[in-house]
């Protein structure tokens, strides 16, 4: 395949708007459903509910970024992935903070790890990809 016909949503860049589709529905559904179990609104909870509203609003964005094939996508995707993966080791140490048990959160420091690889791969192909420099120059 010539490298010039590498252009527009497909390949792994539709894995990537599937992604983001995926990644919005399940946080404003985490949003929903810490919003009807919360009883009590600590600091700490109103953070988790803030989380859970504005990252998907910002991952909302970048998608809307990546069907117009806007240029600012890619920069955009760039800030998301590693936001993401910030905000998740921001959380992981804070409940590890307030629980003060480390040693049990072996799950979630996997998600950790899972979105720091994920951010660092992401970033590769961003930066790398031949299609993702033809889709996005408008």
């Amino acid at each position: 395949m010539k490298e010039r016909n590498l252009e527009g949503i497909a390949g792994w860049l539709a894995a990537v708007a599937v992604f983001q589709i995926l990644y919005m529905l399940q946080h404003l559904r985490q949003a929903l459903a810490l919003l009807n179990r919360e009883a009590a609104w600590t600091p700490f909870a109103v953070g988790e509910a803030v989380g859970h509203l504005l990252l998907p609003l910002f991952v909302l964005y970048c998608t809307v970024l990546l069907f117009r094939k806007r240029r600012a996508f890619p920069r955009m995707y760039l800030i998301q992935l590693w936001l993401i993966a910030g905000v998740n080791s921001l959380a992981l140490a804070l409940v590890a903070a307030k629980l003060r048990v480390p040693h049990g959160m072996l799950i979630e420091t996997g998600l950790v790890a899972w979105n720091v690889a994920f951010a660092a791969i992401g970033t590769l192909y961003i930066l790398k990809s031949v299609r993702v420099r033809h889709t996005f120059v408008t």
